[in-house]
């Protein structure tokens, strides 16, 4: 390999290196520096981002549904922590795969209600979630209430369908604020 190709040359000391500035065949002026990536510089680049991400979604989505679950009752873990992790990968790769494609089927609902029914696209995950890991099931949704001395929360018992609503909506709360914190 030549000292041009080397390992050392493009990763990672060659992401802070920049170009002279050109002078600008028009104007005379002097372009900003620009960076002297390559095609395989960039793909590397390109992988890491999207590896971060993907942890980061998985990181997210598996505390999202471990509070989910201790909050109420009725999110059903086969092999308690392995179905757990397990349901945060898939929940990751169906929220980055199928959750694009479902909020475009949602747009109508969500430019009408200022997007206030977001949390369907996510009940629509759960469910997806479900139907590709059996050990993992959604039993109901029991929500055994909160009493302070300024808010009184009243117990919440859905079953079906409405469980999946329930668990969602509060997976996108959590979700949802944790996204916001990590940006």
């Amino acid at each position: 390999m030549t000292s041009s190709t080397s390992f050392q040359t493009w990763f990672p000391v060659r992401f802070l290196r920049t170009k002279p500035p050109k002078e600008d065949d028009i104007s005379g002026s002097i372009h900003p520096r620009a960076t002297t990536r390559g095609f395989l510089e960039t793909v590397i680049i390109c992988y890491i981002k999207y590896m971060k991400g993907l942890l980061r979604h998985f990181v997210i989505d598996t505390f999202a549904i471990y509070i989910a679950s201790k909050l109420a009752t009725g999110m059903v873990f086969g092999n308690n922590y392995k179905t757990l992790f397990l349901t945060g990968i898939v929940m990751a790769l169906v929220s980055l795969l199928a959750k694009p494609v479902i909020n475009i089927l949602l747009l109508p609902l969500n430019l009408v209600t200022f997007g206030l029914f977001r949390w369907v696209s996510s009940a629509i995950v759960l469910f997806i979630v479900t139907l590709i890991i059996k050990d993992f099931r959604v039993t109901g949704f029991l929500f055994s209430g909160f009493n302070n001395v300024w808010i009184d929360i009243p117990q919440i018992n859905l079953p079906g369908f409405y469980a999946y609503v329930g668990f969602s909506f509060i997976i996108s709360l959590i979700t949802s604020f944790f996204y916001w914190l990590t940006k």
